[in-house]
């Protein structure tokens, strides 16, 4: 879904599951064009008696903030540290962007990475009647491109957020490339090695579990 940062958003009927629990898993990829101040990713969330539950929102540049309401009504708040960097770094590249709660803690992942941790005071998130917007808050917008957008009620441990980030067609793939300027008995030359240190060295990366590929793929 693409968001222009002036007044798109994604509604959610008010449903059952939505909140009111005590462990949850916010899980979204976001391509950003442009960095907005506090632009949420998930608000369940409104001024109003009751009306309060959660607020995944960017902040600080390169942050995350979380806010959670237990009665509807008092917040906490929890935002990352700012030189962790584990919020949306990059404009025009994907970020797969996950908190986790356990009733205690919120914990921040970034490409299901495990990046930062904070203590929160809610124990059980409110059970509010607003529906759930993604990518806007009251007169603030996300401006970038939504996609795989998932709550889960329960606490993803390291290995599961690891998982929806290594399943996914938009993770970032390394691929590290070996150059060799040539393979030579006589290698006595940094740009040169031997046959055999070359064999040695091709087995260890065969016993690691690398899977060679060829240039053209």
């Amino acid at each position: 879904i693409k968001l222009d940062g002036v007044s798109g958003k994604i509604t959610i009927t008010n449903l059952t599951g939505l909140d009111g629990f005590s462990q949850a898993t916010w899980n979204i990829w976001v391509k950003q064009n442009s960095y907005v101040n506090l632009a949420p990713l998930f608000s369940k969330y409104a001024t109003g008696t009751g009306k309060r539950a959660y607020i995944i929102r960017t902040s600080n540049n390169n942050s995350i903030s979380v806010i959670l309401s237990g009665d509807g009504d008092t917040i906490d708040t929890e935002t990352s540290i700012t030189n962790k960097a584990c919020g949306i770094t990059t404009n025009g590249e994907w970020t797969m962007i996950t908190i986790t709660y356990d009733g205690s803690k919120i914990m921040y992942y970034k490409n299901g990475i495990f990046c930062d941790e904070g203590n929160i005071t809610i124990s059980r998130i409110n059970t509010s009647p607003v529906p759930l917007s993604i990518g806007n808050y009251d007169t603030t917008y996300l401006n970038g491109t939504l996609d795989d957008a998932s709550i889960y009620n329960k606490n993803l441990s390291a290995e599961e957020v690891s998982y929806l980030y290594n399943i996914n067609p938009h993770k970032n793939i390394l691929i590290p490339v070996l150059v060799y300027h040539k393979i030579d008995e006589n290698a006595n030359e940094s740009d040169k090695i031997t046959p055999a240190n070359f064999d040695s060295q091709m087995a260890y990366i065969k016993y690691r579990g690398f899977t060679p590929i060829t240039i053209s793929d």
